[in-house]
């Protein structure tokens, strides 16, 4: 997975107080199912734009990581906690 990621424009790495971060940034016309943002609990409407967050520094490496990916509101992941609560 990892080899694809240099490919992709939308992809950052990102290192925060909460660890490391696999970023992907979703446009609108890629956005074709509903989530649930893990930042305020509300929903991602289907041709929202918004981003996918999973852990670069997982210990049982990024495709085990990537399971466990989830969907955010840009503004909720910008200011979301970084003390670990």
């Amino acid at each position: 997975m990892e080899a694809l990621l240099g490919l992709d424009t939308g992809y950052q790495q990102q290192d925060h107080h909460d660890g490391g971060w696999h970023v992907r940034q979703i446009p609108s016309w890629r956005a074709v199912k509903d989530y649930t943002c893990p930042g305020c609990g509300r929903s991602i409407r289907a041709g929202a734009a918004h981003l996918v967050a999973w852990r670069s520094d997982w210990i049982f490496g990024d495709d085990r990581a990537g399971e466990d990916r989830r969907h955010w509101h840009p503004i909720c992941w910008r200011t979301r906690r970084h003390d670990g609560r």
